[in-house]
């Protein structure tokens, strides 16, 4: 099922306009977190710019939005809405029968975040775990949901 260009192109900028405007606000929130600058900018707008290829390269687009969202945490930049961007190419990428292919990215990425929290000199250290436990429910149920919505779209069809 393509999505018309429309819709490809309105998703992406709805998802742009969120995660900016949510990390700017966010950012009110986190003193202690590195200010947003040029570079978190262009991160944030790297993961939506992506999702304009979904339809014809869904993995690349996964890749493109994981991969930026695993930079943004490294650099130290105010937790917000990043992970809108991956979250969508992931959804979206299963959608179009992508399955293997994003779920093996989606762990790639889930490994990248762990590197990317460690490399971040702002992370706190304490309840680690507890973290990455949660991140990884959240990406998992992500998954499943994203797996739900296709079989049921197949059965009907």
């Amino acid at each position: 099922m393509r999505a018309s260009r429309t819709a490809v192109w309105l998703t992406a900028l709805v998802v742009a306009l969120f995660q900016v405007m949510g990390s700017l606000g966010a950012a009110d929130r986190q003193p202690d977190r590195r200010s947003i600058d040029a570079l978190a900018i262009v991160l944030l707008l790297i993961g939506p710019a992506a999702l304009a290829l979904r339809d014809r390269w869904p993995l690349v687009a996964v890749a493109v939005a994981v991969a930026a969202a695993d930079v943004y945490v490294a650099f130290g930049f105010p937790y917000g809405p990043i992970f809108l961007s991956p979250i969508v190419a992931m959804f979206f990428a299963i959608q179009a029968g992508q399955r293997r292919g994003t779920w093996a990215l989606a762990a790639a990425g889930y490994g990248g975040l762990i590197v990317a929290y460690y490399l971040d000199p702002r992370s706190d250290q304490s309840n680690v775990v507890l973290h990455f436990a949660l991140v990884a429910g959240w990406l998992v149920a992500v998954l499943v949901v994203s797996e739900l919505v296709r079989a049921h779209r197949e059965q009907r069809a």
